[in-house]
């Protein structure tokens, strides 16, 4: 069973499932908007929790997979919806355990670790410090203790995957990649920090195949999602800018550095590597050549 099943995630981890064979189960506001072979079940997860459990009951699933949150770009640091989907995640979680599920992988962030402490190390699962600075970190990451805690009174499993940065298909249009390649596209100015900050950029369809063997191993605790590899966020947007050959069009330094913005935001991926046995297979030049790709294709866009 997989929440948030036509969401930016939720729909590569959804066609990834389906290559191991698995019946997969899609909750989603807009089941027509799901991949052929999923199992449509239309829900709103805010809404009605008896429904939910019928469903839930109905799909007999034994491994749920929880990607829904709110994720409104701009907004979610912040969002008060941020109470309302810890809530209903716990919700899910009892309920799903109640139907005789057996393994929960919940969906957290890198926002969880300690962006105050980091210098030039990466994030390690057990030992780099967390203690998340917005809403939306505090929310994924005590929601994701909750369900430890409830899990292991069960006997049930439980996987929290720690999402670094992603992008790719489908990605909100004010993200970072998104947001330059539509710029470029369109001939326009594109004004950037001064792009110094190292970030641990992944495919989105990387992460979605992730996902689905962290769901279908038996690794348990929180794992980071990311490919262990440190790229500077200016080298990012002056690839874009060579693909797309509208380098002059990028204004680095128009933007000012934001001071609470870590220099260094890297996954070390030694589970995902070894335990979960999962490797990228997307590397970042090929994953933004197909970023600009989708984006031309998009309608209602008039870039070239």
């Amino acid at each position: 069973m997989l929440t948030g099943a036509t969401g930016f995630i939720g729909r590569q981890t959804a066609m990834a499932l389906l290559t191991t064979g698995h019946e997969v189960f899609g909750i989603s506001r807009r089941p027509d908007r799901l991949p052929l072979g999923v199992h449509g079940m239309r829900a709103d997860l805010l809404d009605r929790m008896d429904a939910m459990r019928a469903m839930i009951r109905e799909a007999r699933a034994e491994i749920l997979i929880h990607t829904a949150w709110t994720t409104e770009h701009g907004r979610y640091w912040t969002a008060p919806d941020n109470l309302d989907w810890s809530a209903r995640t716990l919700d899910l979680t009892r309920a799903f355990i109640d139907a005789g599920g057996r393994r929960i992988v919940t969906v957290g962030t890198c926002a969880e670790y300690d962006w105050s402490v980091l210098e030039a190390a990466p994030c390690r699962e057990d030992s780099t410090a967390v203690r998340p600075h917005t809403l939306y970190g505090v929310a994924k990451h005590a929601t994701a203790e909750i369900v430890t805690s409830f899990c292991q009174s069960t006997g049930a499993d439980h996987a929290h995957a720690r999402l670094f940065m992603l992008f790719g298909e489908g990605e909100q249009q004010g993200r970072l990649v998104p947001s330059v390649i539509r710029a470029l596209l369109a001939g326009q100015m594109t004004q950037t920090t001064s792009g110094r900050q190292t970030r641990d950029f992944m495919d989105a369809r990387d992460a979605g195949s992730a996902l689905a063997s962290l769901a279908l191993s038996g690794v348990g605790g929180p794992v980071n999602v990311a490919t262990g590899r440190g790229v500077a966020v200016r080298d990012v947007v002056e690839t874009l800018g060579s693909i797309l050959g509208r380098a002059d069009l990028v204004a680095f330094g128009a933007l000012p550095d934001r001071p609470d913005d870590p220099p260094f935001l890297v996954a070390a991926v030694e589970r995902l590597t070894h335990e979960v046995g999962f490797r990228p297979r997307i590397d970042l030049n090929r994953g933004l050549h197909d970023a600009i790709a989708f984006w031309r294709t998009q309608s209602g866009f008039n870039g070239r």
